[in-house]
């Protein structure tokens, strides 16, 4: 026997209570939050057969400026023209603020000379004649200094304020100047010797400055010293190709005896009378490669030198 349904509940058609239910899974299929496919944390979209696909990002495509040295010209270029504008207008106002420095101490001249600077003062600026009755000309006269004291304090205060920036200003923008000068110089000596800063650290550099130039009988290092102040980058890189010009092994003198089917060398290794011998080319090699790196002695270079000489046509 079935339970006899409650009071209150209402048995609805099938088809009500299907349109129903469909409006139920609508309204909540809405109320869902939705996931943005365009949001980088979204979980990966699944297939049918469960597997992840996750769309790969396309690496940007390369500019093709990139490679085109009339590109990177123009760039240098445009770049150039704006650290030149930026060097010009630092100029102009370094030249403004001289300006304004000239004009205030014009000023303070034309202040002090309008101003007495002892002797009587000129009572009649200050006070009216029944005023100075009244105070006494002693009395009239000490209130006078003490006002022209307190005027004087005021305008040197007020002035020094009104200088001391411009100063300041004018001291770093020369500071500023000589330091672009100095890299100007150094720029210009590195188009002229590239290496120049590893050769001036260098101990035989130094050895080299410490000796007397041959043309001016001057210390090497006081030309430089002297090149240097005066920022001439093309002297200071012509000591710099003497000294490398100097410090260069000459190659040995080429013998034209017909020997070339052997290669250049002599056919026999004639000896001298104290039993030295011709060198041959690997001789000469090895030597000037020892010699370049300061490994040869003296007493192996005067040995080389005289055997040398035995290379010298007959």
């Amino acid at each position: 026997m079935q339970a006899t349904p409650a009071l209150n509940e209402t048995r609805l058609p099938r088809a009500v209570l299907k349109v129903s239910n469909a409006i139920k899974a609508h309204i909540e299929a809405r109320n869902e939050p939705k996931t943005d496919p365009a949001d980088p944390n979204a979980p990966p979209i699944e297939s049918s057969a469960g597997n992840a696909n996750p769309v790969e990002p396309k690496p940007p495509a390369a500019d093709p400026r990139e490679s085109d040295p009339a590109y990177w010209k123009q760039r240098f270029d445009v770049t150039a023209g704006v650290l030149r504008a930026e060097r010009d207008g630092r100029k102009a106002d370094a030249e403004g603020f001289r300006q304004q420095i000239l004009e205030l101490q014009g000023q303070i001249q034309a202040l002090q000379a309008t101003q007495p600077t002892g002797g009587t003062i000129d009572l009649g600026q200050f006070f009216t004649p029944e005023q100075i009755a009244v105070l006494g000309e002693e009395e009239a006269t000490a209130i006078a200094t003490a006002n022209l004291t307190t005027v004087r304090k005021a305008i040197s205060e007020a002035v020094e304020a009104e200088i001391k920036p411009l100063r300041e200003a004018a001291k770093t923008s020369q500071v500023q100047q000589a330091k672009e000068r100095k890299e100007k110089f150094t720029d210009k000596l590195a188009e002229h010797v590239p290496n120049y800063e590893v050769i001036d650290a260098s101990d035989d550099w130094k050895a080299w400055l410490a000796e007397e130039d041959e043309s001016t009988g001057v210390e090497r290092q006081a030309l430089l010293d002297t090149h240097v102040g005066k920022l001439d980058a093309v002297k200071v890189a012509n000591m710099f190709r003497a000294y490398l010009k100097a410090k260069t092994p000459q190659p040995p003198p080429l013998t034209p005896n017909g020997t070339g089917a052997n290669g250049g060398e002599p056919p026999s290794a004639p000896q001298s009378a104290e039993g030295l011998s011709v060198p041959t080319s690997a001789e000469i090699k090895d030597f000037y490669k020892r010699a370049a790196l300061r490994k040869v002695t003296d007493n192996e270079r005067v040995q080389f030198e005289a055997r040398l000489k035995l290379r010298a046509p007959r």
